[in-house]
């Protein structure tokens, strides 16, 4: 666990001369170290030249009314893993009493505290999906934006361990099943549903303002991740992976490999420079290139397969929103 000094060194040296900070708290599991959060929170709020915002992700199973009146007070966003019904009680278990059990999250947390969650300065939820998943993804994203209200962002797993990779024809079924729930909801003309599935509001909102992304991420730009030992990473994708470290708090940056990084966002490469996404996409993400490839410069040809759904799928729902006058709401 990262400790409260080693905390203050890593804000001190990010925030010098910057009036704006952004700092999310990531695991593992970051409220098996609340104390820690609750006091860089509070210690920020000493720091009259910057002015700093809050982010927290966490599995929800030891999420109590207490964390959620403090993260109100503070204005910090919340986002909680939870996969929908069916998919949750397959992927996550938790250890109780001796026996592996689904982890309670929807009852105990999405219903129980609903009344806390809504005033929360944001709130969303986190599903992730794998390959034995997807069959029950259907049931399980329907069943979400049926009844919550809440945002929901979605992802395939990424791991470089074969049995868990995911293959074309996993992208496919997954492409599949996304497009039975985009139809579900366009029959009902539901847009205000679709538009809480943030991979879809994403992609939405570029084709209404008619602009894409010069960067997929800020990973290594204007986003990284920091080890409890100080040591600074791409992202919390790649946290305590040795290969993708950029720097500690006591060398700094290792600026080769951050103008390699910005070299890569910036320049056009193949197969980027013939895709029809190149002006939406950004170049994909550095973390699911090196799980598929071994380096984060070669591009992943099922994270583009992934892409080329999303953003087919927005054009599609966009279309349908003008149609219906929705798009003036946006």
């Amino acid at each position: 666990s990262m400790n409260f000094d080693m905390a203050k060194r890593v804000i001190r040296h990010f925030t010098k001369d910057k009036p704006r900070f952004h700092i999310t708290f990531f695991g593992g599991e970051p409220l098996l170290n609340y104390r820690l959060i609750k006091d860089v929170i509070l210690w920020c709020g000493t720091l009259s030249q910057t002015k700093f915002s809050f982010a927290l992700t966490t599995n929800g199973t030891l999420l109590t009314r207490a964390h959620l009146a403090f993260f109100k007070q503070n204005n910090v966003a919340l986002k909680v893993s939870y996969d929908g019904e069916g998919l949750q009680e397959k992927q996550r278990l938790a250890l109780e009493q001796g026996r592996k059990l689904p982890t309670r999250v929807k009852d105990r947390v999405l219903i129980r505290m609903q009344e806390e969650l809504v005033t929360l300065r944001s709130f969303g939820l986190r599903a992730t999906v794998d390959r034995e998943g997807i069959s029950a993804f259907y049931e399980a994203l329907k069943g979400t934006l049926n009844s919550h209200s809440y945002r929901i962002a979605f992802s395939r797993v990424s791991s470089d361990d074969p049995d868990r990779m995911f293959r074309k024809e996993d992208v496919t079924k997954l492409t599949q099943v996304y497009n039975r729930v985009v139809d579900h909801f366009l029959q009902e003309n539901n847009f205000d549903a679709l538009m809480r599935i943030d991979n879809l509001k994403r992609w939405v909102l570029a084709v209404h303002r008619g602009r894409g992304n010069k960067s997929y991420c800020g990973a290594g730009i204007s986003y990284l991740s920091v080890s409890t030992e100080g040591k600074f990473y791409l992202c919390h994708r790649f946290t305590e992976d040795k290969k993708a470290c950029i720097g500690d708090i006591e060398q700094g940056f290792d600026q080769k490999k951050l103008e390699a990084i910005i070299g890569f966002r910036e320049k056009t490469r193949d197969p980027c420079r013939s895709c029809w996404m190149r002006e939406f996409c950004g170049g994909g993400c550095f973390h699911e290139h090196r799980m598929a490839n071994g380096a984060i410069d070669v591009v992943d040809p099922l994270f583009c397969m992934l892409q080329d759904m999303e953003l087919k799928v927005a054009m599609r729902v966009y279309l349908a929103m003008v149609k219906e006058g929705y798009h003036e709401r946006l």
